[in-house]
């Protein structure tokens, strides 16, 4: 009975193994075909630019033009280094408390502060939309701040900085 139950083990072994290395071969090859297609679309698309200009910064301007617009807009990274576009499109709608937000999140965030207060939280809204002279009246109040403290005019303005953005354009 042993020798049965060794003879068995001798034969699904192989068997398990040949299809654990089918198994992952398929999976390569359909990781390799999804690159190759993004390749090609980004490809074909190269080509198609570069026939209407011959002129390697358009093609690359154009690229950036199309992702541009195939990106969601709550999808763009604004932070100290990466400012809101000039020509950022928004409508300020107002919430509670009288802050602002950008009309397209009302919805979403009403639904989850009106989920958070059913779990028995108090969620507020300390910060939101700031129009040019709000943040400037907040950089220079920190600013002054630090002067106070006695660091200099540059010093202060550093350390200002690290908690409250530089007011950009008007």
């Amino acid at each position: 009975m042993e020798n049965k139950d060794k003879f068995n083990l001798k034969k699904i072994i192989p068997i398990v193994a040949i299809i654990i290395v089918i198994i992952i071969s398929m999976g390569f090859i359909m990781a390799h075909k999804k690159e190759k297609k993004q390749e090609k679309t980004i490809e074909t698309f190269s080509q198609v630019v570069k026939k209407k200009h011959n002129n390697v910064l358009t093609v690359e301007l154009k690229r950036r033009e199309i992702e541009s617009k195939i990106t969601d807009w709550n999808l763009i990274l604004i932070n100290k280094e990466h400012y809101i576009p000039e020509d950022y499109p928004f409508t300020l709608q107002e919430i509670e408390d009288g802050n602002q937000v950008d009309s397209r999140i009302v919805k979403p965030l009403e639904q989850m502060l009106s989920d958070a207060r059913k779990q028995g939280l108090k969620p507020y809204i300390c910060s939101s939309y700031r129009t040019f002279d709000t943040q400037t009246t907040l950089f220079n109040r920190k600013w002054s701040e630090y002067k106070r403290l006695g660091y200099e005019q540059e010093e202060a303005k550093q350390k200002a900085s690290y908690w409250v953005t530089l007011p950009r354009n008007k």
